[in-house]
């Protein structure tokens, strides 16, 4: 049986040899993890929950944070960098996308990576907001390990300084989220 030591040693080892790029990733990889699970955190403290049912899962209500400040979001000159990072087709994250092989009566479920669909009618914040749960789903869920620009260390490190970006820039959007996300009383 493997150690989780070694399991996060031969996992960060597809990114470089340099042990110090490895370092580095790791500490972004956590810092963002950290800030977007505080995030969600505070959307839920913050009133945006789905599913309001006394007894259900208390999950972060994404859609309804867009619907409430979609107005108040604009693309300045200190988010412009970050944001056209996130939502420009050729820097976008990639998505994760189904498709089935049938070979000798035998319907076999695959998986490849396609650039992610930017709805360039969709609000601003719609389309940061989908990008930065997007690189959070693919590192959370692995699925990244299989796209080609995973291993490109540069590639992953600039999504996650982005997202970790915006994130700070939509938890201003609303006081009480700013309030929730940086209380830690």
């Amino acid at each position: 049986m493997i150690s989780l030591t070694n399991f996060m040693s031969k996992m960060f080892e597809i990114f470089s040899f340099e042990r110090g790029e490895q370092d580095e990733l790791r500490k972004e990889i956590f810092k963002f993890f950290v800030v977007f699970s505080r995030f969600e955190f505070a959307l839920k403290e913050g009133g945006y929950i789905k599913k309001r049912e006394e007894g259900k899962n208390a999950e972060p209500d994404w859609d309804a944070f867009l619907k409430a400040n979609k107005s108040k979001f604009s693309v300045t000159a200190k988010c412009s960098n970050s944001y056209c990072y996130l939502t420009d087709p050729e820097t976008a994250p990639n998505n994760q996308k189904i498709f089935y092989v049938t070979e000798s009566d035998v319907k076999e479920i695959k998986t490849h990576w396609t650039e992610q669909t930017i709805d360039l009618n969709s609000p601003s914040l719609k389309r940061v907001i989908d990008s930065v749960k997007l690189v959070r789903n693919n590192l959370f869920h692995g699925g990244k390990y299989g796209d080609k620009t995973w291993c490109d260390l540069n590639r992953t490190s600039s999504l996650l300084k982005h997202s970790i970006f915006m994130l700070f820039v939509l938890k201003e959007l609303d006081q009480n989220i700013s309030i929730y996300f940086e209380d830690f009383a």
